[in-house]
């Protein structure tokens, strides 16, 4: 959603992590749901979408850099979701003069994404806060104690079973509210 806030129509690249994760087939269904309506009227283009390796930032540049290469397209937006590939892809970027041209998002707000936010290399990162997830185990672990009825349970299935889940919502971070969120923390 933050992406599309940026940059509403164009070519995109979605890199997700390990397939072997179920986490990455999560991240990267959740972001082509949000663009589907778009990509249907033809105002989104997915040049490329792939999962990478290990999670591996070396991976996601090594890709990034052929897709750039060889799409003969101009690309506009990269969803990444995660900050390591992120980290990669932000490399080429900076090396091919890019980075005022393509938006570049990632997830879970490790410090060396913040600096690539405030150093204008990266737009966005998703936030889980820590202490909010914390806080929630320590509930859910008190309530499993005192065999009491946990809350707000989704069921998410994994492929082999229903696993119970608490779904918290993340924050999208940017420079405007970098200092509130993942520093002020």
């Amino acid at each position: 959603r933050f992406m599309l806030s940026k940059v509403p129509q164009g070519n995109y690249v979605v890199f997700s992590g390990e397939k072997a994760d179920d986490n990455a087939k999560i991240f990267k269904d959740g972001a082509i749901k949000v663009l589907q309506p778009l990509i249907d009227s033809k105002k989104i283009n997915i040049v490329y979408s792939g999962y990478m390796n290990d999670w591996s930032g070396l991976n996601a540049a090594f890709y990034i850099d052929k897709i750039i290469e060889y799409s003969n397209v101009d690309i506009h937006a990269i969803i990444s979701t995660y900050d390591g590939l992120s980290d990669g892809i932000a490399s080429v970027l900076k090396e091919r003069n890019l980075t005022d041209k393509i938006f570049l998002t990632g997830q879970d707000a490790e410090i060396a994404a913040c600096n690539r936010i405030l150093n204008n290399l990266q737009a966005m990162t998703v936030y889980k806060p820590g202490k909010l997830l914390a806080y929630t185990c320590a509930e859910v672990t008190m309530k499993l104690i005192k065999n009491e009825k946990i809350e707000n349970l989704k069921y998410i299935y994994n492929g082999r079973i229903d696993v119970p889940t608490i779904i918290l919502d993340p924050t999208a971070v940017d420079k405007n509210n970098l200092e509130s969120t993942v520093i002020a923390d």
